[in-house]
């Protein structure tokens, strides 16, 4: 990049002696001036049409884009001293009624139903099966997962595929309700691949360049870094995505996209925090960290035991709707926090973040999976197909009707059951770490997450059971209306086939009458010869 900008500044020197010399030519002035004019023109139309090739026609535009991405390099940078690091990701999957016969299959599948010599033996298949027979909340813990044929722990873990960029997993499952299991399996990531966030956001960009229909507009170098960023974040998460809907397929692996999976990930620092709201934003507009999560206005929850540990969801709409982002600055940890943890280290800081954050997540995919359903709801009257004026529109439109209620079987007693979870506010302490967000105005006493998880459980549940038997009502009066309508139509071909079987009868008589007259006189002529020949 420097090497480019040197040059175009002895393209530029070069070029003062030639506008010099220009008087001296034989070249009229007011014809040298057309020809400049034409000249600049053409340049400015080239560079509108492509801006990625051909530099601005104006000198002082081009000195200043180099300066500003020359500035804006080194303040998104991650200073010395400080350690950007992505340790782990996890993702959470819903089972409801409807995915109870996938889960134990995906057990059995990945045969973690099997005992295990000198570790865990508990088979989750059969744990499941009694939490949900017994109607009980409680939660299995999973051990650690390595790939098969690894073995780097004293006790024997289950095993699984797992991404390239993962180290090791471990994981929960919950039992929410009698019919809803929530699994969740967190991801160690690699040392290498922890290291993308770093990595792009220390590579000098430059400002980049989109072409519109009349003209084109630019990205400075943070958007350019921001983009960066997004395509790791969404390369690391696609991974998680796609290890669940093939060895863990549930509620949200059965979306259209394949994209709707909860998931989060853990950004650890030194000193800096990256999760800070709007009120308490004081640093520089051009700041590595707002590279990594922009919250805005959203809620910055933090660990009331724990001020380095903070948690949000920073995206409101897109594929990272449901996800998470937990940043822990690691110089904030007390020697209390470490002390049985066996050292400092990055499966140290995976593992304590979990402790913290797992029960928190699971309660929150509840909350995803209602929103879910509250979508479905909402779209299915309007998919449903609106020709029915043929027997084709018709049988469609009751062919969709009916795969809706096969898909839509468990979605009566997942929401009843949240909306009856959401009432006990034991559930949610019992699974959440104190986690506060200040509201506005600071005067105001501060908001525990476990509150704000179980009062928006509850609200979504409600509206979930309200749009469920409204849905419900109003598919079944168009079924019943589009069977009548088919009734009459199928009455009126049969009395169609009536009428055509009463003529093809009348027709047959018809002929018969015709066959017995000629057959009679066929007799008659018989018995005539044979009285003649006596």
């Amino acid at each position: 990049m420097s090497e480019t900008i040197s040059s175009g500044k002895e393209s530029t020197s070069s070029a003062k002696p030639a506008i010099s010399s220009q008087p001296e030519s034989d070249t009229p002035l007011p014809l040298r001036r057309t020809i400049d004019r034409a000249f600049q023109h053409a340049w400015r139309r080239l560079h509108v049409r492509f801006p990625q090739l051909v530099p601005t026609p104006n000198r002082g535009d081009r000195e200043f884009l180099r300066r500003r991405d020359v500035e804006s390099n080194l303040a998104t940078r991650v200073p010395e001293g400080e350690r950007l690091q992505q340790i782990a990701m996890w993702g959470i999957e819903i089972f409801g009624p409807a995915e109870a016969d996938s889960l134990n299959a995906a057990i059995k599948h990945l045969g973690w139903h099997k005992d295990q010599p000198f570790g865990l033996n508990t088979n989750p298949a059969s744990w499941i099966n009694e939490q949900r027979t017994y109607g009980t909340e409680g939660n299995l813990n999973l051990g650690h997962i390595e790939r098969p044929g690894e073995s780097r722990f004293l006790l024997k873990g289950r095993t699984a595929p797992l991404p390239e960029m993962v180290d090791y997993a471990h994981g929960y499952i919950y039992q929410l309700s009698p019919s809803v299991t929530a699994v969740i399996i967190c991801f160690v990531l690699t040392e290498s691949a922890g290291h993308a966030y770093h990595e792009e956001l220390n590579i000098d960009r430059k400002t980049g360049y989109g072409t519109l229909k009349d003209g084109y507009r630019y990205f400075d170098v943070e958007h350019v870094k921001r983009h960066a960023v997004g395509l790791a974040r969404t390369k690391s998460r696609t991974q998680i995505v796609k290890w669940f809907s093939v060895h863990l397929p549930g509620f949200f692996s059965r979306a259209p996209d394949c994209n709707r999976l909860p998931t989060a990930e853990l950004i650890s620092t030194i000193c800096e925090p990256l999760l800070v709201g709007v009120r308490a934003q004081t640093r520089p507009e051009a700041d590595w960290t707002r590279l990594l999560s922009q919250p805005g206005h959203k809620e910055i929850w933090t660990l009331e035991d724990c001020a380095g540990l903070a948690l949000c969801w920073p995206e409101s709409d897109g594929d990272l709707r449901y996800h998470a982002i937990a940043n822990l600055q690691t110089s904030l940890l007390t020697a209390d926090q470490l002390k049985y943890r066996g050292g400092d280290s990055d499966a140290v800081h995976a593992s304590i973040v979990s402790d913290h954050i797992e029960g928190i997540m699971v309660n929150f995919a509840a909350i995803a999976a209602l929103r879910e359903i509250i979508r479905l709801l909402r779209l299915t009257p309007s998919s449903i197909s609106a020709d029915t004026t043929s027997r084709k529109g018709t049988t469609t439109c009751i062919e969709q009707i009916r795969l809706y209620f096969d898909r839509s079987i468990g979605i009566p007693a997942l929401t009843s059951e949240l909306a009856s979870r959401s009432e006990k506010v034991h559930s949610y302490k019992w699974t959440c770490s104190t986690f506060q967000t200040q509201p506005w105005p600071r005067e105001e006493k501060p908001i525990e997450i476990f509150e704000a998880l179980r009062s928006r459980t509850h609200f979504l549940a409600s509206q979930a059971q309200s749009l469920e038997g409204e849905t419900r009502e109003h598919l079944e009066q168009l079924s019943g209306i589009l069977s009548t309508r088919e009734n009459i139509r199928t009455q009126a071909r049969m009395e169609l086939v009536a009428v055509f079987a009463v003529i093809l009868s009348v027709v047959s008589l018809a002929v018969a009458v015709m066959s017995v007259d000629k057959f009679s006189d066929y007799i008659n002529q018989y018995v005539e010869s044979l009285s003649k020949t006596k």
